[in-house]
């Protein structure tokens, strides 16, 4: 590990662990449960709930886009809510799980600026750093401190961005500076909260309970324990219904969309290189993104050649994946796209704000904005990132969250929940 300076260690230890793409798998997982059965309301938030003789019955949802509420029956209800799990349980007028919330903020770098190819782990006096290499960049994470402001647009601050760097130049031979940074994004983790202490300290273990009224909350854990999580909520879930009805969880078994034919089509990653003419690295770079739905991407590229060109300001991104994006997994702004079915808004040093350009235009032919719509949709994304840019000139989790949740963002009819949470 040529970048490290030599005078701080004296050996290491080197093992291996998973990486995985968190927009990419909330996908996979949406469209593997709607090939099941399940249905599926994007943008829907749940308003209310209905009971009967103080039992739940069902629950009111409010629609994202229209406004419009519609209830909806059940006879279990699961509140996988994370960050939002105690804001759920009020609703019911129960009491529950206890949630602290912690933030979490991370930088991208470019690869050049560390020389390595391991990941590393580091402990700092506040929490664990790591430095991981993740496509063509470095991640370098994370901050672990209590976040009691804004759930649905947490902020990082100058100081924030100051400790990661500080952190990671202290071990390396040529620091990195501010300049170099392409990106910092912000999670929000959901911990178990059972009395005081630092969030640093708190559990990463999950719990699921059903309360008085019968809701069944689950909260805790983390993407790496996620299908054990699942199988806990629903396990618990089917104690009140038929058995008769039910099979023994399968979820062990079960491949995410994108993943039934993956490694056949991998082996066979050098001849579609050649017969798609996308190449070598651009098409590993797709089977790492949807998996054996690439052929479906091949497909769009088929029909439309036009669409193989790479999007400006964004080149390592097609402008088919923008159509794919909406004909296939639902797309419906500019910000899905950028923010959570691709991480251009995190690969790209201006977040993105040169390639909304194509994208919105794109977005725009397949979903049949007018102009205004389409105008709507680049001044509400520009708006975000400048009240961002602005926020990480902060030096506090307060005054950083004011200028997040200004009068203009309040005002903004796409503002959406952050989709970052629990990244690690």
């Amino acid at each position: 590990f040529a970048g490290l300076r030599e005078d701080l260690f004296s050996g290491g230890i080197q093992y291996y662990d998973a990486q995985m793409d968190d927009s990419r798998m909330v996908v996979a997982i949406l469209r593997t449960a709607a090939a099941y059965g399940a249905s599926l309301a994007s943008r829907a938030r749940v308003a209310g709930f209905v009971k009967e003789d103080d039992r739940l019955v069902g629950l009111r949802v409010r629609c994202g886009e229209s406004g419009a509420e519609f209830a909806l029956r059940a006879r279990q209800i699961i509140s996988a809510a994370g960050v939002w799990t105690e804001r759920v349980q009020s609703l019911v007028g129960d009491s529950g799980l206890s949630v602290r919330t912690s933030k979490g903020v991370h930088l991208l770098v470019p690869r050049h600026c560390i020389a390595g190819d391991s990941a590393l782990i580091l402990k700092t006096a506040k929490s664990i750093l790591l430095a991981l290499p993740w496509r063509k960049h470095w991640i370098l994470g994370t901050t672990d401190t209590p976040w009691a402001l804004d759930l649905e647009d947490p902020a990082a601050t100058q100081l924030d961005v100051d400790y990661l760097l500080r952190e990671i130049n202290s071990v390396l031979r040529a620091p990195i500076n501010r300049s170099q940074v392409q990106g910092v994004y912000v999670g929000l983790r959901p911990l178990l909260h059972a009395g005081a202490g630092e969030t640093a300290k708190l559990s990463r273990k999950h719990k699921v309970l059903r309360t008085r009224s019968g809701l069944i909350s689950i909260a805790g854990g983390k993407y790496t324990t996620y299908r054990a999580m699942a199988k806990d909520a629903v396990d618990l879930a089917a104690q009140a219904l038929d058995p008769s009805d039910l099979e023994k969880c399968r979820s062990a078994e079960i491949p995410f969309v994108g993943a039934e034919r993956f490694r056949e089509i991998w082996a066979n990653r050098e001849a579609l290189a050649l017969a798609s003419g996308l190449g070598a690295e651009r098409t590993i770079a797709l089977l790492e993104r949807y998996g054996d739905r690439f052929l479906d991407l091949l497909q769009i590229l088929q029909r439309d050649p036009s669409l193989r060109r790479p999007i400006a300001g964004a080149e390592d991104y097609l402008a088919a994946e923008v159509v794919y994006a909406v004909t296939q997994e639902g797309a419906l702004h500019l910000a899905d796209v950028l923010e959570r079915r691709t991480h251009i808004y995190i690969e790209t040093s201006d977040r993105g704000l040169r390639a909304s350009e194509e994208v919105a235009a794109l977005l725009a032919s397949v979903l049949g904005w007018d102009a205004e719509r389409l105008a709507k949709e680049k001044e509400t994304y520009a708006l975000r990132i400048a009240r961002e840019f602005e926020s990480e000139k902060e030096n506090t989790d307060e005054k950083a969250n004011r200028v997040r949740v200004s009068s203009e963002g309040a005002s903004n009819p796409f503002h959406f929940l952050n989709t970052f949470a629990n990244r690690d």
